[in-house]
């Protein structure tokens, strides 16, 4: 695939619409429709990467979390193709990243529906509150069902 037509694939990006570094991580791999267990490192660190360097192209202030992580993919990939010695156990590198973005998953779906659950009540309208009428002496008055059908 040459750099002209895996650019034109990927879509702009603002770093604005990413509230961190596994925000990114996540919707590349959402844009890939990949698993996050079986993340394709190589794939997902190249487009990582250039976004990150569209960022730079574009003088926006790159956040070291961002730069971090791309260095936490790139030693995972490293990880992975190096040769395994004789004996030793077969552990996925890709394994506690996709934990942390399993994680980062739920809260960000937590966060979504509680800003739903705020915008729905945001619509709502609470009624103001109201003094009790009081008799002349101070104590509450009392009323009757039949009292209130009257009045309405």
């Amino acid at each position: 695939m040459t750099d002209e037509v895996s650019e034109r694939t990927l879509p702009p990006v603002s770093i604005a619409a990413f509230s961190g570094p596994l925000d990114l991580l996540l919707h590349l791999i959402r844009v890939n429709q990949v698993s996050i267990t079986d993340i394709p490192i190589a794939q997902i660190t190249e487009q990582y990467t250039r976004y990150l360097d569209t960022m730079r192209e574009l003088d926006l202030d790159v956040a070291s979390d961002y730069i971090s992580l791309a260095a936490e993919l790139i030693y995972v990939k490293s990880r992975m193709l190096l040769p395994r010695a004789p004996g030793e156990p077969e552990e996925d590198p890709r394994t506690d990243l996709a934990r942390r973005l399993l994680e980062y998953e739920r809260y960000k779906q937590a966060a979504e529906s509680f800003h739903e659950v705020d915008a729905l009540r945001a619509g709502l309208w609470p009624r103001p509150e109201t003094e009790v009428p009081k008799s002349s002496d101070g104590a509450t008055l009392e009323v009757s069902l039949f009292d209130l059908i009257d009045t309405f």
